[in-house]
């Protein structure tokens, strides 16, 4: 392993030039390009998540899009997605149950699985970026480093988009980059934050959501979904 002298980008970005941002978010984008063509291992399951020689389905780690027990192991894509699809109507259900009349329900999309998974980094936070220094002058050189790989796996683009913004108190110029790095996915993001917020005041799904309680027929059939 080697030693990589600099700073995070958490701690270089407020001296740094709008020219220089600018070149570390091109720079993030290209690399995000190069992980999303990196092609699965032999044998590759199919299954979303981490992976490992035995190309067995992996537990998912504790990443904010799932819950901080992590998911799965999913034994494929659509395992996956009707793990979120059954989170967000048991969700939708709670809320049925809680209306006051002036409430309406929001109308939250079903999982979208409409893009292939791909490699994802994991944790593609500003602490996870490295910028190298010079040994000598100190000055920035043009090398950018992604360290702690613990988190990566195979996963729909959208989670890597996700995963940059789920961190807390993030400088809005940086945020105004995150869709140059990791594609326009502001959607999928407000979808997993919806079901994140929304679980803290829920028990963790042990079983299927009875909707047949439900019997205002609009409202049921937005619960449901269309898939």
């Amino acid at each position: 392993m080697d030693y990589i002298r600099g700073d995070t980008l958490e701690t270089a970005w407020p001296s740094l030039s709008p020219e220089q941002q600018l070149w570390i978010g091109q720079t993030l984008r290209g690399y995000v390009e190069q992980l999303r063509a990196v092609p699965p291992p032999p044998g590759w399951s199919g299954a979303p998540g981490p992976f490992e020689q035995s190309n067995q389905p992996m537990p998912c780690p504790p990443m904010w899009i799932f819950s901080e027990d992590g998911a799965g192991p999913f034994n494929s894509y659509a395992d996956m997605t009707r793990w979120f699809d059954i989170r967000r109507t048991r969700l939708l259900l709670h809320f049925y149950q809680h209306l006051k009349p002036s409430e309406e329900l929001p109308d939250i999309d079903m999982f979208d699985n409409a893009e292939p998974l791909v490699m994802s980094h994991g944790d593609l936070n500003m602490r996870n970026i490295l910028l190298e220094r010079d040994p000598i002058s100190g000055q920035y050189l043009n090398k950018v480093w992604l360290i702690d790989w613990d988190f990566a796996g195979f996963y729909p683009p959208a989670f890597e988009y996700s995963f940059m913004l789920g961190v807390q108190g993030l400088p809005q110029s940086w945020v105004n980059y995150v869709p140059l790095v990791a594609g326009p996915y502001q959607r999928q993001y407000e979808y997993f934050e919806f079901l994140n917020h929304g679980f803290l005041a829920l028990v963790r799904f042990r079983g299927p959501p009875d909707t047949d309680s439900v019997d205002d027929e609009e409202a049921r059939a937005k619960i449901i979904g269309w898939r």
